[in-house]
């Protein structure tokens, strides 16, 4: 049984002002807010801090599953591309499809993905994308300064970071075996329309080929990275960049330095829209093909693929 005295403390205890939790809760809220705009403005200011960008990076997607991973086996490149910066204030984002059939400098004739793995196995992790450049340069004449490569777990993790990423899907895709991280397969529904895409989904957005081919998805790759940095520049994605900065090392290999990484992105960042061109090697430039052992690949005109990525790059 209570006390006498105890029944009066509690009958005089004051009762809690009304909205007075309410009020916390906006506070806390407001807070928040005010952190995270102070780190995007510390992000921001890191980025005009940063020096000159590379010429050239090229940009390196691969297909390696866990266990590979954890074996030591290197995948093959899924996507290859090389950013090239112009000045003033111009890029051309090169998109070379994995089939074509090029000379590898000291291996021969093999598909332009095998040079990673191959240059990975006999040089180490930095040496997948150093044979690769020699390739690139020695078949087209194309020069790069860097390498960024990222795999799929971490291609999705970075989506994530941004808070996923806003994609106009043209007409529904439907792959009915997408495959699995354990080389198995399942059913993969897009829907047509503009998507608010995820990391799971912009992954499977710019790795199924089931509604067209490889130049098909060369294009829609190239669509989700313009749609990245469209989503970076947005309040939202601004006030997670910082996250997005702080997960790139664990997300992306590189031989990019903090510096010229930060000047990379600020220099993007601050791109006119219309100033960011992309050219695709389609089947005008590399035809299919089929080879004496009976692969089929694509052929390079190397020729004229010399010429438009010249043309490209002058801006014509």
């Amino acid at each position: 049984m209570a006390e006498p005295w105890a029944e009066d403390v509690a009958a005089e205890t004051p009762p809690e002002p009304e909205g007075e939790s309410g009020a916390w809760l906006s506070g806390f809220l407001l807070g928040l807010l005010g952190l995270g705009f102070v780190a995007a403005l510390v992000a921001v200011g890191l980025l005009l801090l940063a020096g000159a960008p590379p010429r050239a990076v090229l940009l390196v997607g691969v297909d390696e599953r866990p266990d590979e991973q954890a074996r030591g086996i290197p995948g093959h490149t899924d996507t290859i591309a090389v950013l090239v910066l112009q000045p003033p204030g111009g890029a051309t984002l090169i998109s070379l499809p994995r089939d074509l059939w090029v000379p590898i400098p000291g291996y021969g004739e093999q598909r332009l993905n095998v040079a990673y793995p191959l240059g990975a196995q006999s040089g180490g992790a930095g040496g997948g994308p150093r044979l690769l450049e020699r390739t690139i340069a020695a078949d087209f004449g194309l020069s790069v300064d860097r390498w960024a490569r990222v795999d799929f777990r971490g291609f999705a993790a970075l989506v994530d970071a941004l808070g996923g990423v806003d994609v106009d899907v043209p007409r529904q895709i439907v792959d009915e075996t997408y495959p699995t991280e354990d080389y198995g397969t399942r059913r993969l529904v897009i829907p047509a329309g503009r998507q608010h895409m995820d990391g799971a989904t912009a992954l499977a957005y710019v790795r199924t080929r089931a509604p067209d081919s490889d130049i098909g998805r060369i294009g829609r790759q190239q669509q989700v990275l313009a749609a990245l940095r469209e989503q970076a520049l947005t309040p939202s994605g601004l006030v997670r960049l910082p996250r997005a900065l702080l997960a790139l090392p664990g997300t992306v290999q590189s031989d990019l330095s903090a510096r010229e990484t930060l000047a990379l992105l600020r220099t993007l960042a601050t791109l006119p829209r219309d100033r960011l061109r992309p050219l695709v090697i389609g089947p005008d430039l590399a035809p299919p093909a089929r080879t004496s052992g009976g692969a089929d690949v694509l052929m390079p005109r190397t020729d004229a693929i010399r010429q438009a990525i010249a043309t490209a790059l002058a801006g014509r």
